[in-house]
């Protein structure tokens, strides 16, 4: 007797999957987000990014957004992601030449792009963050709720990040630098010189399984 079409077809759906929940008909694709020569992409290949991390710096004494990066994977196939993501991002908050004390917060925003329309799915962020002469670096492990969000072919997956930052009194040293890393092949040199925190940021995205 020979294997009915649609069980075949469900099992070639899951081999592409890195995990999955049958009973909730969601996989979990993994995607690496980098910089190529062009543009920040996703990709579901690990890859060496061109930068290993994007910093911005600043000498305000309100908190004010330094860095604002999107990493896009263009949808080659009509699918519908819903459930629980978790995205890992390696973040660090460090204070420049005499700067003692501040303040960081980082964002991370889930987007939808379709023909001219972007369209907000899912965000989370991090405590605000206070440090005090001292370079912070930590992983950041962000929960997203995501609902049910179709996508067709040419659509852009987005994943946002953002980081603000202050410093608590007016021409303190040089400022803060906030930080984040991502490279999907982990190097860390110029990132965390201790190498306790991985420069990977990575996301985990439930797909409903087509059968």
């Amino acid at each position: 007797m020979g294997v009915p079409r649609t069980y075949r077809k469900s099992r070639e759906a899951i081999a592409s999957f890195d995990g999955f929940d049958l009973a909730s008909g969601v996989g979990i694709k993994v995607f690496y987000a980098g910089d190529t020569e062009n543009e920040q992409v996703m990709s579901d290949v690990s890859f060496y990014s061109k930068n290993i991390f994007t910093s911005g710096k600043g000498t305000t004494t309100t908190l004010t957004k330094k860095l604002d990066v999107d990493f896009d994977i263009k949808i080659k196939n009509t699918m519908t992601i819903n459930g629980t993501s978790i995205v890992n991002l390696p973040m660090a908050f460090t204070f420049l030449n005499g700067a003692f004390a501040g303040q960081a917060q980082f964002f991370i925003k889930l987007r939808k792009y379709s023909d001219t329309t972007e369209t907000d799915i899912a965000s989370n962020n991090t405590e605000l963050i206070s440090g005090n002469n001292n370079s912070y670096y930590r992983m950041g492990a962000f929960y997203l709720d995501i609902p049910p969000t179709k996508f067709k072919k040419d659509d852009l997956l987005r994943l946002t990040v953002e980081g603000w930052a202050k410093i608590n009194t007016l021409g303190s040293g040089d400022g803060t630098e906030i930080k984040f890393a991502h490279d999907p092949k982990n190097r860390t040199e110029g990132w965390d010189s201790e190498g306790d925190v991985p420069s990977s940021l990575i996301i985990q995205m439930p797909i409903k399984i087509q059968v």
